[in-house]
């Protein structure tokens, strides 16, 4: 009976910690460090969207969503300044932001390119700005990079100045 009541007692505790480990998990905020961002090929229609969008070059970034919100497509070159609405061109490296989407909805895209990318490592995140009556959405970033396959990023923005990284890449 005494082994029986120790079985049950162990049981029942165990059963306690893995609810708590449960809970705090659900309790804990998005942060920009531990979002969830998925990459894969794109499939045609994506990348038939990327493409008629801005410009063309040896490396283009293209943010894609539909919502009705201001996203906003950064990138830190690897001579340390940062291309995005604030800052749409580095003449030093030849990037460019060259389409700026602030009022979002359907199909909506910007796009950053380079003619020819300095060597060294990117940075790209995605900001969400502001609403303009949704309350976030998933999005895609799209990499077209001279001689390599096209990379798709997909996550997603759920409220007003959240970042979300997306990830690096590398121009050899």
């Amino acid at each position: 009976m005494n082994r029986l009541r120790a079985i049950l007692y162990g049981t029942y505790t165990l059963l306690i910690i893995l609810l708590c480990i449960s809970a705090m998990k659900m309790c804990s905020a998005p942060t920009p460090n531990n979002r969830d961002v998925s990459i894969e090929i794109p499939d045609t229609m994506v990348l038939r969207k990327a493409r008629a969008i801005g410009h063309s070059g040896k490396l283009k970034v293209t943010l894609l969503w539909d919502c009705h919100c201001d996203f906003d497509l950064h990138i830190k070159q690897p001579n340390g300044s940062e291309i995005s609405f604030q800052n749409t061109r580095d003449d030093a490296t030849g990037g460019a932001l060259d389409i700026d989407n602030t009022h979002g909805g359907p199909n909506s895209g910007e796009n950053i390119t380079w003619q020819d990318p300095p060597r060294g490592r990117y940075k790209i995140t995605v900001k969400y700005y502001t609403s303009n009556g949704d309350h976030g959405g998933p999005f895609s970033v799209i990499v077209q990079q001279e001689g390599q396959q096209p990379k798709m990023y997909r996550s997603q923005l759920t409220y007003p100045k959240e970042t979300v990284f997306i990830g690096h890449i590398n121009v050899q």
